[in-house]
């Protein structure tokens, strides 16, 4: 019996071995990504959070597509434009027509989740900073803060991502 448990961690191993090492070749290991996503904390999402807390109030309502920094830094409560732990948004993604485009960009244009709530930030991610002034019909409602720039998000959306705050004016 003992043999046959060596035999299978044995194997296991040299799967697991293997695995990494196709990961590697095609640049998908999981340090690279895991220091890609340090690097995308460090120099985008967590200043993000430190300046919503530092200046919306404690009871503010923040609108993101990637809210595990923004929400634990900011301390603030956050609507999550991908639908994770805002469920009101999956029937909203679910009917964005297939363009090609990414639904929750889509929906974060229409300013979809004012259905449900009016949520006063609103951060965006884009290829380029202030991206939603040139494509969202609401651009008049978008006061632009500021932006800040990740390096890649790793496999979802490699290359440069910038993310824009705005303040939403609901007038």
């Amino acid at each position: 019996m003992t043999e046959m448990v060596d035999w299978l961690n044995a194997c296991a191993l040299t799967l697991i071995s293997l695995f990494n090492s196709v990961m590697d070749i095609f640049g998908l290991g999981s340090m690279d990504y895991t220091k890609d996503m340090t690097r995308t904390l460090q120099s985008a999402l967590v200043p993000w959070g430190e300046w919503l807390a530092r200046h919306t109030p404690p009871d503010a309502l923040i609108a993101v597509p990637d809210i595990g920094a923004i929400g634990y830094v900011s301390g603030r409560r956050v609507l999550d434009t991908a639908g994770l732990i805002t469920p009101q948004m999956v029937p909203l993604l679910e009917r964005v027509p297939a363009t090609g485009e990414d639904p929750r960009d889509v929906a974060v244009a229409e300013l979809a989740f004012a259905s449900f709530a009016r949520p006063g930030w609103l951060l965006e991610r884009g290829t380029v900073g202030e991206e939603l002034l040139g494509r969202s019909r609401y651009a008049a409602a978008l006061v632009p803060v500021g932006s800040t720039e990740a390096p890649t998000l790793g496999i979802a959306r490699p290359g440069r991502t910038v993310y824009t705050l705005y303040r939403i004016r609901w007038e």
